[in-house]
């Protein structure tokens, strides 16, 4: 069961969280950080330690008491984003130890925690299959009349 977009305000800390995840028959809960696309890898990894901090009393809210928590960023796999991880590698590592690999395999039999960087491929459904990008609004400079 999951939970998408759930707000938070506990003591002095605010925000929402992206997806949080409960599996009953483990009591495995999992907070899961969406991202297309990384902008600032230091920002992100501490609003992501506060999630994970504070998880278990957001889960509260709906019955839940985990005997095992995790987290997840899931980031889409754009050439760029790999380059930013890789950039910081060690630190994001550090944090988020765990794989791909290692996240699918918590998805099909949630066990024990986890703390992983999964790249998911960004793909439209349709008939082109080409990957899709985000989308950014350009505004024009407004130039002034002489």
């Amino acid at each position: 069961m999951g939970r998408p977009e759930v707000s938070f305000a506990i003591y002095g800390d605010r925000g929402s969280v992206d997806l949080i995840a409960w599996h009953a028959a483990t009591a495995s809960l999992v907070v899961i950080e969406l991202k297309t696309e990384i902008v600032d890898l230091g920002e992100l990894l501490s609003t992501l330690d506060r999630k994970r901090r504070l998880a278990s009393q957001i889960a509260a809210r709906f019955g839940w008491t985990p005997a095992a928590t995790s987290v997840a960023l899931v980031v889409s796999a754009s050439s760029t984003n790999r380059r930013r991880i890789a950039a910081h590698a060690r630190t994001v590592r550090s944090v988020l130890p765990d794989s791909t690999r290692r996240w699918s395999a918590y998805l099909r039999a949630p066990s024990g925690q986890i703390a992983a960087v999964a790249f998911v491929p960004n793909r439209l459904r349709g008939k082109t299959g080409h990957e899709t990008t985000s989308t950014r609004r350009v505004v024009p400079s407004r130039r002034r009349s002489a």
